[in-house]
C-alpha cells in the first residue's frame, strides 16, 4: 500500500464521526516512521503526494504546560507543534506553527508516533515520538 492511499484512508476514517466522538484511524492502518523519519502530505488541494523526509525532533513542555515537539526539516523549514488534550466531545487538538503561520489540526498517537491532521487537509506523521498529555 502506498502512503498517499494511507494517509487518505486515515483522513478518510477520521473525518467519520459517531455520536460526535472522531474515530481514529486503527493502529494496523497507520505507518509509523522510525525515529528522525517524518512523513508530510500536503493537502489535495495542493497535488500533495507524502513522501519521507529526514527531520530532526526535539519534544518540550510550552509555556502553558503543553507538550509540543519541533521538527527541523530536512531542507530547514522548522514547524512546531503543540498539543492539547482531549476536549468534552473527546477530540484532541494541535496547534502548528510554521513559515509565520498558525494552523489547527487533531492528532492520533500510535506506538512510537503521532499523525496531525491539519485544517488545510496536510497530513503529518513524526515518528520516534511519543505525546503525554494531563
Amino acid at each position: 500500500m502506498n502512503i498517499r492511499n494511507l494517509l487518505t484512508g486515515a483522513a478518510a476514517a477520521i473525518a467519520m464521526t459517531i455520536g460526535g466522538a472522531a474515530i481514529a484511524p486503527a493502529p494496523a492502518q497507520a505507518q509509523t516512521p522510525g525515529p528522525g523519519t517524518c512523513i508530510f502530505e500536503a493537502s489535495p488541494q495542493s497535488g500533495g503526494a507524502g513522501r519521507r523526509h529526514r527531520c530532526t525532533t526535539r519534544e518540550y513542555i510550552d509555556t502553558n504546560g503543553h507538550p509540543a515537539i519541533q521538527v527541523t526539516w530536512d531542507d530547514g523549514m522548522v514547524t512546531s507543534y503543540v498539543f492539547w488534550p482531549r476536549d468534552r466531545d473527546g477530540r484532541r487538538y494541535a496547534e502548528i506553527f510554521s513559515a509565520g503561520t498558525r494552523h489547527i489540526g487533531r492528532w492520533f498517537d500510535y506506538p512510537g508516533s503521532v499523525m496531525i491532521l491539519h485544517d488545510s487537509g496536510a497530513v503529518t506523521t513524526i515518528g520516534g515520538v511519543s505525546i503525554v498529555t494531563r
